[in-house]
């Protein structure tokens, strides 16, 4: 049996088609924990066939066609998950209006692999837009005219661009391979069995020992109403070929353009099959790891879509989807328009469900190794900080966090930690004076007439819930559930 893990990360799925047209919203997938029902922010319009990557703490829109929005599109969006209100954000229009193409993050850089724009001309070359930069660029051109409905992998700094049609081929057995560093292309001497485009793909990430990085590859169109059950894999450190793995029990296709596995620590991978050979729908989600060759049955939660957009997200942007482990111990839970009194450190101890609950007196039994491993968590804006730090903010000290070591801070601006308080709140953010007030945890001061509290820099609250973890404790199974 194999072990399972608490995920670090979840599998979203966003936007993409149906036989009602195409969607805005998402659904996030946890593997083994299932779906978690919060919902992300809507596209910015009903999109399928986009670009969409993750990285830099934020998500990134580009491109795409929507039934309701005019056809092909140009418009680029970001996403900050560590900026508030959370909202899309403009970026520099693409060069064309353009679908059917992989989207890369890297090192402050977006970087779109070919596509077919909106009067059927295939885009030949990389194009990349620099954060910050007014528009994008062209780079190095590939293949004899570029590629559309290609499957795309990032790994090392390089993309590789696999399958797909062109001007002259329908399907393609190639694999093309774009250094980053160099703005260039070369053909890889890996060729797929057979051609395919709107495959499924996704790298499955090796321990950098014995266990190697490999590409999954599945499914996929091979011709006119014809569609592939097929699982292939390759491992991108040989030049060897591209093996055949195992068959799907239906053949499937129209897969977003990378990420469309879900790939979670434990070699715990799924695909999550969203559409099937374009006569029917399916919700199927099939499980795979390294260790058993065949892809079972999980369960049929997610939704089918078309051409969706993919990524693996870490799980600090969005905290409420995951259960607090037992390891994890309450200590404030506050909830608006209580206000704590001033020196409330132990109220309602019994009763961790009380709108003013807080139990201090218990915190230096969490001590590990002379610190603390907190976890301030904001339900309501899905995200948290976590970190460590010696000093306890519930006793007097010289006014700062001492040792503090951010481990996963949704929230970074301003934050270094937790200091005494006593008079506007029990505790706040050590924030120095720039931002006097914010991330206070059990807030004594009425700042709102509707009782909202200071949370992140210049963002009102309706919870705040402040965890702690003991390190030193062994971890049994139980407690991670």
């Amino acid at each position: 049996m194999c072990r399972l893990f608490p995920p670090s990360k979840f599998h979203v799925i966003h936007g993409g088609s149906d036989p009602n047209g195409d969607h805005r919203g998402s659904t996030i997938f946890m593997g083994h924990s299932g779906v978690c029902h919060d919902n992300f922010l809507d596209l910015p319009v009903p999109l399928s066939a986009m670009g969409y990557a993750y990285g830099d703490d934020s998500i990134f829109v580009c491109g795409g066609t929507s039934d309701t929005a005019g056809g092909e599109q140009d418009q680029c969006y970001r996403w900050r998950f560590d900026t508030f209100p959370r909202v899309w954000l403009p970026l520099p229009a693409m060069m064309y209006r353009q679908m059917m193409f992989p989207m890369y993050y890297q090192d402050g850089a977006l970087y779109a692999a070919g596509g077919i724009s909106d009067d059927s001309s295939i885009i030949p070359e990389m194009n990349r837009l620099i954060l910050g930069d007014s528009s994008w660029t062209k780079g190095a051109s590939y293949g004899s005219s570029g590629f559309y409905a290609q499957c795309g992998i990032l790994h090392q700094s390089q993309i590789y661009s696999i399958g797909g049609s062109s001007n002259t081929i329908t399907y393609s057995l190639s694999i093309y391979i774009y250094d980053i560093m160099n703005d260039d292309w070369r053909i890889s001497p890996f060729i797929l069995p057979r051609g395919l485009r709107h495959m499924a793909c996704s790298i499955v990430l090796g321990n950098g020992e014995w266990i190697p990085d490999i590409f999954l590859l599945a499914g996929g169109e091979m011709g006119s109403g014809e569609y592939s059950n097929k699982v292939y894999s390759m491992d991108p450190s040989s030049n060897g070929e591209v093996l055949e793995m195992l068959e799907l029990s239906m053949t499937v296709a129209k897969f977003g353009p990378q990420n469309s596995f879900a790939t979670f620590a434990g070699d715990n991978v799924f695909l999550a099959v969203g559409f099937g050979n374009n006569s029917y729908q399916t919700e199927f989600v099939l499980q795979w790891n390294r260790w058993n060759p065949s892809f079972e049955p999980f369960n049929n939660d997610l939704p089918g879509r078309q051409l969706p957009g993919n990524a693996m997200i870490p799980l600090r942007h969005v905290p409420i989807c995951e259960s607090q482990s037992r390891m994890w111990k309450l200590i404030v839970n506050h909830v608006k328009p209580t206000r704590f009194p001033i020196g409330g450190w132990n109220e309602n101890m019994n009763d961790d469900q009380n709108s003013i609950y807080s139990h201090f007196q218990m915190l230096e039994e969490f001590r590990c190794e002379g610190r603390f491993h907190f976890r301030l968590i904001y339900p309501e804006l899905g995200t948290y900080n976590e970190w460590y730090q010696t000093n306890d903010p519930s006793l007097q000290s010289n006014g700062s966090a001492t040792d503090f070591i951010g481990v996963a801070l949704g929230m970074p601006l301003g934050f270094n930690g937790l200091v005494h308080n006593n008079r506007d709140a029990l505790t706040i953010g050590d924030s120095n004076s720039t931002y006097p007030h914010w991330f206070s945890v059990g807030r004594i001061k009425t700042d709102s007439l509707t009782g909202e509290f200071p949370g992140p820099p210049n963002v009102f609250v309706s919870v705040v819930q402040l965890f702690v973890k003991d390190d030193c404790i062994i971890a049994l199974p139980e407690l991670l559930k």
